[in-house]
């Protein structure tokens, strides 16, 4: 993103030339080529999107000339594209997700670094296998775990239990891995995705009833999320609605809006 003269974020143009720019410090690490792939604000991916982007990874991850690959993208539509890939590419080689909070135009940029930092792990031949990764800041987080959890820091990212490791002026660190399936792993990895069917999050809260899942429904959802409260917990009336719609076979999946621990049946 850039800067406008009012001082709004607006999407920055020739997208492909200001990474360019970052090449002579890039190329100290790895050869590396460009493309653009899209050029849309990181809220606005979504499963459309991602079909299309696995696919095109797919093509450039199965060359054997190439050894990894790092996709930059806005910091709002990080953490859900990452674990998508997580769970979908069939890969071994590193694929590494970065972004920043300021653009390549903006004064005190983090865009350069973090580009580079991306580039380093995804040439360092220890982040083969670990999944898809994601790069800001300095530290290095499994796609399954990465949250945003700040609007506008520097630093907006976290993982549930930290980094899996970090990138610094010695070298790229990882001190553990994940241990749960994904990319090669993976049972989508193999499956054919050249669509996605309508999944709809419906958020427990104080007084919540059935209106919105019968809605999302309506609308066409094939399946329901739920953001439950503490450990899968929600209101009697969302509940029974829940239990009403995978009567009918509708797939229900209860997690929770904790930021931390299990979503677990402990209540009944």
């Amino acid at each position: 993103m850039d800067q406008d003269e009012n001082g709004s974020l607006v999407l920055a143009a020739k997208g492909n030339e200001r990474i360019r720019e970052v090449l002579p410090a890039l190329e100290r690490w790895a050869e590396v080529e460009v493309e653009e792939f899209s050029n849309v604000p990181g809220e606005w991916l979504g499963p459309s999107i991602w079909v299309r982007l696995r696919t095109r990874l797919v093509e450039i991850l199965s060359s054997p000339g190439v050894d990894g690959a790092v996709m930059v993208l806005g910091t709002d539509g990080l953490e859900e594209t990452a674990y998508f890939l997580h769970l979908t590419i069939p890969t071994r080689k590193p694929l590494v997700l970065t972004a920043s909070l300021r653009g390549l135009g903006e004064s005190g940029s983090d865009a350069p670094l973090n580009l580079v930092d991306a580039v380093r792990v995804a040439a360092t031949p220890q982040a083969g296998g670990k999944g898809v990764l994601a790069v800001m800041n300095g530290k290095i987080y499994s796609a399954r775990e990465v949250r945003k959890t700040d609007t506008q820091a520097a630093a907006p990212f976290s993982g549930e239990l930290g980094p899996l490791g970090l990138v610094d002026r010695e070298g790229v660190f990882f001190y553990r891995e994940p241990l749960r399936r994904h990319t090669h792993s993976s049972e989508f990895a193999s499956a054919p995705l050249s669509t996605l069917p309508r999944v709809d999050l419906c958020c427990a809260y104080a007084g919540a009833d059935g209106a919105l899942v019968e809605a999302a429904l309506a609308a066409g959802a094939e399946g329901i999320v739920v953001a439950a409260l503490g450990s899968g917990n929600v209101s009697q009336e969302l509940g029974e609605a829940l239990m009403r719609i995978a009567s009918r076979g509708v797939p229900v999946v209860v997690s929770t809006q904790a930021g931390n621990g299990r979503a677990s049946p402990i209540y009944r």
